[in-house]
Protein backbone atom coordinates (compact mmCIF):
# COMPACT_ATOMS: atom_id res chain seq x y z
CA UNK A 1 0.00 0.00 0.00
CA UNK A 2 2.78 2.33 0.73
CA UNK A 3 3.38 2.57 -3.13
CA UNK A 4 0.09 2.99 -4.38
CA UNK A 5 -1.20 -0.54 -4.60
CA UNK A 6 -4.07 -0.61 -2.43
CA UNK A 7 -5.88 -3.85 -4.06
CA UNK A 8 -2.40 -6.04 -3.70
CA UNK A 9 -2.85 -9.37 -2.73
CA UNK A 10 -0.98 -12.22 -1.42
CA UNK A 11 -1.88 -15.78 -1.96
CA UNK A 12 0.67 -18.24 0.03
CA UNK A 13 0.46 -22.12 -0.92
CA UNK A 14 2.57 -24.74 1.81
CA UNK A 15 3.89 -27.69 0.51
CA UNK A 16 5.79 -30.39 2.00
CA UNK A 17 9.20 -32.01 0.57
CA UNK A 18 11.19 -34.66 1.90
CA UNK A 19 11.64 -33.35 5.29
CA UNK A 20 11.22 -29.67 4.36
CA UNK A 21 8.15 -27.55 4.17
CA UNK A 22 8.24 -24.75 0.85
CA UNK A 23 6.10 -21.61 1.28
CA UNK A 24 5.67 -19.82 -2.22
CA UNK A 25 3.92 -16.62 -1.97
CA UNK A 26 2.22 -15.46 -5.12
CA UNK A 27 1.64 -11.40 -5.24
CA UNK A 28 -0.92 -9.32 -7.46
CA UNK A 29 -0.25 -6.34 -6.90
CA UNK A 30 -3.49 -4.92 -8.87
CA UNK A 31 -3.79 -1.62 -10.20
CA UNK A 32 -1.50 1.44 -9.12
CA UNK A 33 -3.67 4.32 -7.49
CA UNK A 34 -3.71 7.76 -8.17
CA UNK A 35 -3.76 11.23 -6.82
CA UNK A 36 -7.85 12.31 -8.14
CA UNK A 37 -7.93 15.59 -5.92
CA UNK A 38 -5.12 17.53 -3.67
CA UNK A 39 -5.51 20.50 -1.56
CA UNK A 40 -2.90 22.10 -0.26
CA UNK A 41 -4.25 25.48 2.12
CA UNK A 42 -2.62 28.28 4.24
CA UNK A 43 0.07 29.29 1.63
CA UNK A 44 -1.50 32.43 -0.26
CA UNK A 45 0.82 34.55 1.22
CA UNK A 46 3.75 32.61 0.16
CA UNK A 47 4.40 33.22 -3.71
CA UNK A 48 4.89 30.02 -5.56
CA UNK A 49 5.39 27.72 -2.19
CA UNK A 50 3.15 25.48 -3.31
CA UNK A 51 5.40 24.13 -6.06
CA UNK A 52 7.76 23.01 -3.20
CA UNK A 53 4.98 20.43 -2.05
CA UNK A 54 5.61 18.01 -5.01
CA UNK A 55 2.78 15.76 -5.52
CA UNK A 56 0.51 16.55 -8.20
CA UNK A 57 -2.89 15.02 -9.54
CA UNK A 58 -2.31 11.74 -11.11
CA UNK A 59 0.85 11.36 -9.57
CA UNK A 60 0.87 7.58 -7.80
CA UNK A 61 -0.50 7.81 -3.76
CA UNK A 62 3.24 6.84 -2.80
CA UNK A 63 3.62 7.37 0.69
CA UNK A 64 7.47 7.96 0.43
CA UNK A 65 6.59 10.70 -1.66
CA UNK A 66 4.13 12.25 0.48
CA UNK A 67 6.70 12.07 3.34
CA UNK A 68 9.14 13.91 1.36
CA UNK A 69 7.21 17.03 -0.25
CA UNK A 70 5.54 17.48 3.64
CA UNK A 71 9.40 17.64 5.02
CA UNK A 72 10.89 19.43 1.89
CA UNK A 73 7.77 22.32 2.56
CA UNK A 74 8.58 22.93 6.09
CA UNK A 75 12.42 22.92 5.16
CA UNK A 76 11.26 25.48 2.82
CA UNK A 77 8.71 27.73 4.52
CA UNK A 78 12.25 27.94 7.34
CA UNK A 79 13.94 29.17 5.46
CA UNK A 80 12.13 31.82 3.36
CA UNK A 81 11.71 33.54 6.81
CA UNK A 82 8.92 31.35 8.40
CA UNK A 83 10.52 30.22 11.52
CA UNK A 84 6.63 29.37 13.18
CA UNK A 85 5.66 27.65 10.31
CA UNK A 86 3.06 24.36 10.83
CA UNK A 87 2.60 21.96 8.38
CA UNK A 88 -0.27 19.48 9.31
CA UNK A 89 0.12 15.85 8.75
CA UNK A 90 -1.45 14.90 4.78
CA UNK A 91 -5.23 13.60 5.44
CA UNK A 92 -5.57 11.10 2.51
CA UNK A 93 -8.85 9.65 2.04
CA UNK A 94 -8.61 6.30 -0.70
CA UNK A 95 -11.84 5.70 -3.28
CA UNK A 96 -11.93 2.29 -4.20
CA UNK A 97 -14.56 2.53 -6.60
CA UNK A 98 -12.59 4.97 -8.88
CA UNK A 99 -8.97 3.77 -7.75
CA UNK A 100 -7.71 7.31 -6.97
CA UNK A 101 -7.30 9.67 -3.28
CA UNK A 102 -7.72 12.70 -2.47
CA UNK A 103 -5.32 14.38 -0.14
CA UNK A 104 -5.70 17.93 2.09
CA UNK A 105 -2.73 19.78 3.68
CA UNK A 106 -3.21 22.68 5.58
CA UNK A 107 -0.29 24.83 6.54
CA UNK A 108 -0.29 27.92 9.47
CA UNK A 109 2.80 30.10 8.38
CA UNK A 110 3.06 31.80 11.71
CA UNK A 111 3.94 35.23 9.08
CA UNK A 112 7.17 35.65 7.60
CA UNK A 113 9.63 37.08 9.88
CA UNK A 114 13.06 38.96 10.22
CA UNK A 115 15.54 38.87 12.74
CA UNK A 116 15.60 40.07 15.64
CA UNK A 117 17.61 40.40 19.37
CA UNK A 118 20.29 37.28 20.16
CA UNK A 119 19.14 35.98 24.19
CA UNK A 120 21.60 33.70 26.21
CA UNK A 121 20.32 31.05 28.52
CA UNK A 122 22.42 28.74 30.74
CA UNK A 123 24.78 29.49 33.63
CA UNK A 124 28.48 30.70 33.47
CA UNK A 125 28.04 30.97 29.81
CA UNK A 126 31.39 31.78 27.60
CA UNK A 127 30.02 33.91 25.52
CA UNK A 128 27.30 36.79 25.73
CA UNK A 129 24.87 37.88 23.01
CA UNK A 130 27.03 40.35 21.81
CA UNK A 131 30.11 38.04 20.86
CA UNK A 132 27.63 35.55 19.48
CA UNK A 133 26.86 38.37 17.00
CA UNK A 134 29.92 38.28 16.07
CA UNK A 135 29.90 35.03 15.11
CA UNK A 136 26.34 35.02 13.21
CA UNK A 137 26.15 35.44 10.02
CA UNK A 138 23.20 36.98 10.18
CA UNK A 139 22.20 40.80 10.96
CA UNK A 140 18.97 42.09 13.63
CA UNK A 141 16.55 43.08 10.72
CA UNK A 142 17.50 40.57 8.17
CA UNK A 143 15.27 38.16 6.51
CA UNK A 144 14.54 35.26 8.78
CA UNK A 145 16.85 31.55 7.34
CA UNK A 146 17.24 28.76 9.28
CA UNK A 147 20.16 27.98 7.02
CA UNK A 148 21.60 30.98 9.17
CA UNK A 149 20.81 29.43 12.69
CA UNK A 150 21.99 25.81 11.78
CA UNK A 151 25.40 28.05 10.56
CA UNK A 152 25.43 29.64 14.09
CA UNK A 153 24.99 26.07 15.66
CA UNK A 154 27.83 24.28 14.49
CA UNK A 155 29.74 27.22 14.81
CA UNK A 156 29.43 27.96 18.32
CA UNK A 157 30.13 23.72 18.62
CA UNK A 158 33.25 24.27 17.10
CA UNK A 159 34.56 26.25 19.44
CA UNK A 160 35.28 23.18 21.74
CA UNK A 161 33.75 25.37 24.82
CA UNK A 162 30.50 24.25 24.70
CA UNK A 163 29.07 20.52 25.80
CA UNK A 164 25.38 21.66 24.57
CA UNK A 165 24.30 24.25 22.46
CA UNK A 166 20.47 24.90 21.07
CA UNK A 167 19.39 27.94 18.72
CA UNK A 168 15.70 28.34 18.20
CA UNK A 169 13.97 31.21 17.00
CA UNK A 170 11.21 32.54 19.73
CA UNK A 171 8.05 34.87 19.93
CA UNK A 172 8.49 38.60 20.58
CA UNK A 173 5.31 40.38 20.14
CA UNK A 174 5.95 41.70 17.34
CA UNK A 175 4.81 40.18 14.63
CA UNK A 176 7.38 40.88 12.38
CA UNK A 177 10.53 39.87 14.31
CA UNK A 178 11.51 36.56 16.03
CA UNK A 179 14.32 36.85 18.54
CA UNK A 180 16.86 34.16 18.60
CA UNK A 181 17.42 31.98 21.98
CA UNK A 182 20.79 30.33 22.25
CA UNK A 183 20.81 28.10 25.14
CA UNK A 184 24.26 27.21 26.28
CA UNK A 185 26.15 24.32 28.88
CA UNK A 186 29.80 24.87 28.64
CA UNK A 187 32.16 22.47 28.49
CA UNK A 188 34.32 21.41 31.43
CA UNK A 189 37.31 23.22 31.88
CA UNK A 190 40.34 20.85 31.66
CA UNK A 191 39.89 17.54 29.72
CA UNK A 192 43.24 14.61 29.95
CA UNK A 193 42.65 12.38 27.22
CA UNK A 194 45.07 9.31 26.96
CA UNK A 195 45.59 6.32 24.86
CA UNK A 196 47.98 3.10 25.35
CA UNK A 197 48.28 0.63 22.77
CA UNK A 198 51.28 -1.56 21.09
CA UNK A 199 52.22 -1.04 17.66
CA UNK A 200 54.71 -3.08 15.57
CA UNK A 201 58.31 -1.66 15.58
CA UNK A 202 57.49 0.43 18.65
CA UNK A 203 56.19 -1.42 21.46
CA UNK A 204 54.25 -0.05 23.74
CA UNK A 205 53.17 3.33 23.55
CA UNK A 206 51.51 5.89 26.14
CA UNK A 207 50.62 9.57 24.90
CA UNK A 208 48.69 11.64 26.73
CA UNK A 209 47.12 14.96 25.93
CA UNK A 210 45.74 18.14 28.14
CA UNK A 211 43.39 20.66 26.81
CA UNK A 212 42.60 23.62 28.83
CA UNK A 213 39.60 25.46 27.31
CA UNK A 214 39.10 29.28 28.00
CA UNK A 215 37.90 32.48 25.94
CA UNK A 216 40.39 34.63 24.86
Amino acid sequence: RADGYYDARVDSEIEAIDDRIAVTLTIEPGPLYTFGEIRVSGLDETGNLREVFNVNVQDSVDADDVTLAETTLKAKLANDGYPFAKVTAPDVVVDHDTRTASMEVHVETGGKRNFGQILTRGDKLPFDAKHIGRIARFKTGEPYNQADIDDLKRALIATGLLSSVDVSPVETGDPQTANISVTMTPAPVRTIAADAGYGTGEGFRVSASWTHRTLL
